[in-house]
């Protein structure tokens, strides 16, 4: 049975918050919409993220004897730096102007000017934007390139990784290593002479700067770079990935964004960037329900004590050690708001709504998006589509279309946000748009 099936039933049987033990291990899981707020405020400060986070930094670079100092410099240093780059829009738009002339450059390499290209589309988003983020945030001396099969197996066997087992998923260990040398050596220079490396970010620098004031090793601090950047582009390219298959399979949603998208100037584009949203209602609705259709966002924490979380005007109890997960899905497939009870894509459903241009489960429960990278996401989200359908005419390569309309969001056997194996399996036909040729 499937994830999402079996905790639906679950629901239905038992309501929006239930416990269950697995491995010995009290969990509450909760879909109830105010409960999930309450948690996510956590007025009492008594719910940490203190050992989801110290797993991910064991996992994704390997440290294990001083990870809850990292962690707490991290937190208290790092996410409110990540928070005033990414989450606001001036900020957040500086970052989009340098990356976007290497999106287009790597937009550029999957064409053929003399025929059609058969692609595969996970491929193409993931590098795309990895490599224009890399460019924007480290600069153009960043091996980008070099990086992206090691950073994408290791968020393949990232589950595998944060056990800490040995002898398991030898090949990602090795990946890990190649990855935190390079990320050591790109630093090296900057952390022994403060001599900076050439292009690279105001954003970054702060980053290195606050980690350096902190104490960490430059090992810490190439660590915690190697964290910020896997966080910065496993969900966007989820969600990038889904938002275009979604747009391609929908056959009117596809011509009339196609139009939208053909009303904009590609050189002012290029020059200014795309950041008047008004010019694309239609692209920021897709945008916003995208959001809605496929988020992976859960909440996980574990209760430091003794406490109690508000639902409606009960009071469920928790017990020091208890894991809370916060079942964010369901509180966006809740039949009372969706009574169709189907994962269906309404892509023009949002216009209007989509103007405020954040994630719509947090207006949902009444309160902003937590998500520190935010805007930053929707601007990588939506400059990908505008680009690809400037320069090309996408379409879901023959005999795909139909099953591709109603894709399985499963649980896939890789980190959160990342894609199951039978996703990374589409193709799209790229088609070079004649007029284009001369940008």
């Amino acid at each position: 049975m499937k994830t999402n099936k079996l905790s639906e039933l679950i629901r239905h049987k038992y309501g929006p918050i239930y416990r269950i033990v697995v491995a010995g291990r009290s969990i509450v899981v909760i879909a109830d919409q105010g409960a999930v707020s309450f948690l996510d405020r956590d007025p009492a400060k008594v719910f940490s993220n203190e050992e989801v986070f110290t797993r991910l930094i064991e996992g994704v670079f390997g440290i294990t004897t001083n990870s809850v100092f990292v962690h707490d410099v991290m937190r208290q240093k790092l996410f409110p730096l990540v928070g005033k780059w990414l989450s606001h829009p001036r900020s957040s738009e500086d970052l989009l102007q340098s990356m976007d002339p290497e999106l287009v450059t790597q937009l550029t390499t999957f064409g053929n000017s003399a025929s059609s290209s058969i692609v595969n589309l996970s491929e193409l988003v993931s590098r795309t934007l990895y490599v224009a983020s890399c460019t924007a945030f480290f600069g153009p001396s960043f091996p980008a390139t070099e990086t992206l099969p090691d950073y994408q197996l290791i968020d393949a066997r990232l589950p595998l990784l944060i056990t800490g087992m040995p002898f398991v998923a030898s090949d990602a260990v090795q990946a890990r290593k190649r990855m935190l040398d390079r990320m050591i050596s790109f630093i090296g220079s900057w952390w022994e002479s403060d001599e900076e490396p050439e292009g690279v970010s105001t954003m970054v620098l702060d980053f290195l700067h606050s980690m350096k004031d902190a104490h960490l090793s430059k090992r810490e601090a190439a660590g915690l770079l190697s964290l910020f950047l896997w966080g910065s582009q496993i969900n966007t390219w989820y969600m990038a990935f889904w938002l275009i298959t979604n747009i391609i399979t929908g056959h009117d949603t596809m011509e009339r964004i196609q139009a939208e998208i053909d009303g904009l100037a590609f050189q002012t584009c290029k020059r200014e960037g795309t950041k008047d949203h008004s010019q694309t209602p239609l692209v920021d609705s897709a945008i916003t329900e995208n959001l809605r259709w496929a988020t992976t966002s859960s909440i996980i924490r574990r209760a430091t004590k003794d406490t109690q979380i508000m639902f409606g005007d009960a009071a469920i109890v928790i017990e020091k050690g208890d894991y809370i997960l916060a079942d964010v899905k369901a509180v966006h497939h809740d039949r009372d708001i969706f009574r169709t009870g189907k994962l269906q894509y309404r892509p023009l459903s949002k216009i209007g709504e989509s103007s405020q241009f954040c994630c719509t489960y947090a207006n949902r429960l009444g309160r902003r998006c937590s998500c520190k990278g935010k805007s930053m996401a929707l601007l990588q989200m939506r400059q990908i589509v505008i680009r690809l359908f400037q320069l090309y005419t996408v379409k879901p390569i023959s005999g795909v279309a139909e099953k591709a309309q109603s894709p399985h969001l499963r649980k896939p056997n890789s980190s959160l946000g990342s894609l199951s194996e039978s996703s990374r399996q589409f193709y799209v036909e790229l088609t070079l748009r004649r007029e284009k040729l001369e940008l």
